[in-house]
């Protein structure tokens, strides 16, 4: 195992629309050579991405070489919350990208 593949992803954000809040995620790439489909975190009310469950999810996808997604809710862990102007529809993101090998 490199140095690399024991580095915690960083970080990210990206905002669905304008006017929506940033949403933070956390998402390790697979290894190349990894023929093994990505896991996804979906976490429930009140869980973030850096809980005990989607950490140890992370841990099983690095130690296999598979890709990993984590994402925190608007209004959980490192997402920005909904505006109370926000617009309808503004719930959790919708899970429209694979990252299948």
């Amino acid at each position: 195992m490199t140095e690399m593949d024991r580095q915690s992803p960083t970080v990210e954000f990206f905002t669905a629309s304008p006017g929506q809040p940033r949403l933070a995620y956390l998402f390790r790439p697979a290894r190349p050579d990894c023929q093994l489909p990505g896991l996804v975190w979906l976490g429930g009310f009140g869980s973030d991405m850096r809980g005990a469950k989607a950490s140890f999810l992370d841990e099983m996808a690095q130690a296999q070489g598979r890709a990993c997604l984590r994402f925190d809710y608007s209004g959980h862990g490192e997402s920005e919350a909904i505006s109370p102007r926000a617009p309808s529809g503004s719930g959790p993101p919708r899970l429209s990208r694979s990252f299948a090998p």
